[in-house]
């Protein structure tokens, strides 16, 4: 167990370097998890002990027909490189969520990885303002990968802050923290923290962060209507000169802002991202209709989008990685996996949105309804943006076996006090 919850940590934190180039903390992190797995595999008596549920057992299922067809895609891939790369992201999800249904037994286990989420994304906020203040003068270059301080460089250059953070996902649990907590002290906190996270989001001029803050911002006042009170409005307030401020920073900083990139369209550097994501998404369909059942195998999209290239001049790291993703979730499936990857990931957003649906019906608990809406916000995040990389995959299958564990524990609870 408490393997597990190194590895978890190790994953959410920033790529920094151990040993040499090459081995940073999520390989530590990957080689834990499979001396994890395989102690697993074959100790009888821990299998024997502990039961997988249905909903666990639903999501472990479709996982591993998911990394079954992209295994049968071999046979359509044309570089097995890059097959083998992308690999790693289905088949250590298959992984991670077997030892977390097996680890995670209690609400102590789900308070744990709930603060170890909590922790790591406070190190990617340091993280990212060590960036945002010094740029290049600060020691973290000296310790992160280098194909990550590439990206970090590049983004800079487009007038972006970019360093894979998510740290939008605690905002929920914050605004619940905030309405629940007596202390001033501690709101306080809360109120500054959650500024950091709401700030830096913003002024790192993408707009997929803008709307994620609105999505789970709105969602959280709805949560709470009950509790709206004065307090209420006055984070409202804040919030929203919180958005002005980071905007006029943005402006100072950037020379343009959020809502400049929003609603201006004159500019090419604000068109160019919009319109190459119309045409990822048009290659990744013509993609999945070539080879419709299991479409052009796992890691191939790079190989197929030559014509979207055209329309940038530049051939970076930064839109290397951005030529091999459609930048959409569904699509990206359907064009690595065909019909068959499609049909999977459609019917498993399904399942959780009827999933999450009961819960919201039936379950009387406001905090699994906060990481409900951070599951939603990070998924809509996948939905615009390349979901790639196996911290966001992992992230996101952690939260949803939170979510079954916690509302098994909440059932549990139930019954016994009606029992009683």
């Amino acid at each position: 167990k408490l393997l597990f919850f190194i590895s978890l940590f190790l994953v959410d934190l920033p790529p920094l370097i151990l040993f040499f180039d090459k081995i940073t903390v999520m390989r530590v992190a990957e080689c834990i998890l499979l001396l994890i797995f395989f102690s697993f595999i074959f100790s009888r008596d821990y299998r024997l002990k502990s039961q997988i549920r249905r909903n666990e057992a639903r999501i472990l299922l479709f996982y591993l027909l998911l990394l079954l067809v992209y295994s049968i895609g071999l046979v359509n891939v044309v570089d097995l490189y890059s097959f083998i790369k992308s690999y790693e992201v289905p088949l250590f999800c298959v992984i991670f969520i077997f030892i977390a249904i097996k680890v995670i037994r209690n609400f102590t286990d789900i308070k744990a990885c709930m603060m170890i989420i909590f922790v790591s994304e406070v190190i990617q906020i340091l993280f990212q303002l060590a960036i945002f203040l010094f740029g290049e003068n600060n020691i973290l270059y000296t310790v992160i990968n280098s194909k990550a301080k590439d990206f970090i460089f590049e983004n800079i250059q487009r007038g972006r802050l970019y360093s894979e953070n998510y740290s939008f996902i605690l905002l929920p649990t914050l605004i619940f923290l905030f309405l629940y907590i007596s202390s001033y002290r501690r709101k306080f906190l809360v109120l500054v923290f959650s500024g950091i996270i709401i700030g830096l989001s913003y002024v790192s001029n993408f707009r997929t962060y803008l709307l994620i803050l609105s999505f789970m911002f709105t969602s959280s006042l709805f949560l709470f209507r009950k509790k709206i009170t004065k307090t209420v409005f006055v984070v409202f307030f804040l919030f929203a000169a919180l958005i002005i401020i980071s905007d006029r920073f943005s402006v100072s900083l950037f020379k343009y802002s959020q809502f400049d990139r929003i609603i201006n369209f004159e500019e090419v550097r604000d068109i160019n991202p919009i319109y190459s994501r119309y045409k990822l998404i048009q290659r990744a369909y013509d993609m999945g209709t070539s080879n419709p059942l299991l479409g052009v195998g796992l890691g191939q999209f790079r190989y197929y989008e030559n014509e979207v290239r055209k329309y940038y001049s530049s051939t970076n790291i930064l839109f290397s990685e951005a030529f091999s993703n459609s930048h959409n979730f569904f699509f990206q499936a359907f064009a690595e996996g065909g019909f068959s990857a499609l049909i999977l990931v459609s019917l498993l957003t399904l399942f959780y949105i009827k999933m999450d649906l009961d819960i919201f019906l039936n379950s009387t608990s406001e905090f699994i309804s906060t990481i409900i809406i951070a599951f939603w916000g990070i998924f809509i995040f996948s939905l615009f943006n390349p979901a790639s990389p196996l911290r966001y995959s992992i992230l996101l299958v952690l939260l949803r076996i939170i979510i079954i564990k916690l509302n098994y524990y909440l059932e549990k609870n139930t019954r016994l006090s009606t029992v009683n």
